[in-house]
């Protein structure tokens, strides 16, 4: 989602603009679940439950992530535009 554009806020574009990418999100995050939290996925993969930490982690990483592409996003739309 932060990748679509080299100068462009994520912001700006908006989630909603390419529907294949979001069932490709959403099938990923049921397969994830599946094989997780399901006891045959775990049994299959050698998995565990992860706790609620990890997921609190795991966003606070991927606001980060975030933040700073917007931020060189913002960098990158001050400078002077490059010939591609």
């Amino acid at each position: 989602f932060l990748c679509r554009d080299d100068r462009q806020s994520a912001l700006r574009q908006g989630l909603a603009g390419n529907r294949w990418l979001q069932w490709a999100v959403a099938i990923e995050l049921a397969l994830i679940a599946g094989i997780v939290y399901t006891p045959w996925g775990q049994r299959l993969f050698g998995t565990a439950p992860l706790p609620p930490a990890f997921w609190l982690g795991s966003l606070a990483l991927a606001l980060a992530f975030g933040a700073a592409e917007e931020t060189r996003k913002w960098f990158a739309r001050r400078r002077p535009s490059e010939r591609r």
